[in-house]
């Protein structure tokens, strides 16, 4: 019973996550609002995984052969469970499932990040520490994160804009490598693809680090309207290609944060913070309750088939 409601809170928690996180990612400042999603999703992914997982090996664990091999008397299993064997059965392959899923999305992003990091390591790099690369096509993007990351302009881009619209990317693409958003995005990516109650976390989660290196480049430029007018401009003039393993200015809910950037900046709703960051932590809570309690369980079910 409790690893049955222990798994139905956890997915709760989920889909209060999924329906909440654009919501979040608006009125949130973006700082704030990419690592509480993020974690709290990750949380929430992990806890119902595990529950559910807790919930498949009680099941599975009456099979007679099952509880033979583990010295478990079935009948005390099955006292403390509500989930049949058949059942149990079908919630380990969909908890296998997400796992095997979620590894395969882990490969597939290291080897995107890799070899774009590879093709872009080669470029040479200005003064101002950015690569130019001879292309009519109006691209910028950051590839990668932190110091081995790399900010990359077209020479299309670079003739389209003036000085300050350029700082204003440059300072945008910037703040992606600085803040290692590749990373958080790639977190998203993976709570969801092991979740799909998580499945618009990545989309919000995408939008709050566009939105974080847009009020970056606003301070760092002293205006908001200016990095707003750099943002429209560069997106009239992008063909909005997108790098695999890149963050890119233009190509995520330009119109919403161009308003963003035009109103006061967001303030601070703490009690929200707290209220999203709770639904986290009692996942986590519930992986602790399920796991004691499906421990004491078969220790309960090993010590009646020895007697």
């Amino acid at each position: 019973m409790i690893a049955l409601i222990a798994a139905a809170l956890a997915l709760a928690c989920c889909a209060a996550l999924g329906l909440s996180a654009r919501r979040l990612a608006t009125v949130l400042p973006a700082a704030v609002a990419t690592p509480v999603i993020v974690v709290s999703a990750l949380a929430a992914s992990a806890s119902a995984g595990f529950s559910l997982a807790s919930l498949a090996l009680v099941a599975v664990a009456q099979l007679a052969p099952v509880a033979g091999a583990g010295g478990w008397d079935p009948v005390a299993l099955q006292r403390g469970s509500d989930v049949p064997p058949a059942a149990g059965v079908a919630v380990a392959l969909l908890v296998v499932l997400a796992l095997s899923s979620g590894l395969a999305l882990l490969v597939e992003q290291a080897h995107a990040l890799t070899r774009a990091v590879g093709e872009v390591r080669p470029l040479a790099s200005t003064d101002d520490g950015f690569s130019i690369v001879d292309d009519a096509a109006p691209r910028a993007f950051a590839v990668g994160a932190g110091d081995s990351g790399r900010v990359v302009l077209s020479t299309g881009l670079i003739r389209g804009l003036d000085v300050q619209d350029r700082r204003a990317v440059l300072e945008h693409e910037f703040a992606h490598l600085r803040h290692h958003h590749v990373l958080w995005v790639a977190a998203a990516r993976l709570a969801a693809r092991t979740n799909p109650l998580l499945r618009n976390v990545p989309g919000a989660v995408r939008y709050a680090v566009e939105r974080w290196a847009d009020e970056d480049a606003g301070r760092a430029l002293g205006s908001r309207p200016a990095v707003a007018a750099a943002l429209a401009r560069a997106a009239l003039m992008s063909a909005g290609q997108q790098v695999q393993g890149a963050l890119a200015m233009t190509t995520t809910d330009v119109p919403d944060r161009v308003r963003q950037l035009l109103d006061p900046p967001r303030p601070l709703r703490r009690a929200l913070v707290v209220a999203v960051c709770a639904v986290g932590f009692l996942g986590l809570v519930v992986a602790v309750v399920t796991g004691t309690a499906t421990h004491d369980l078969f220790e309960h079910a090993e010590l009646v088939a020895t007697r």
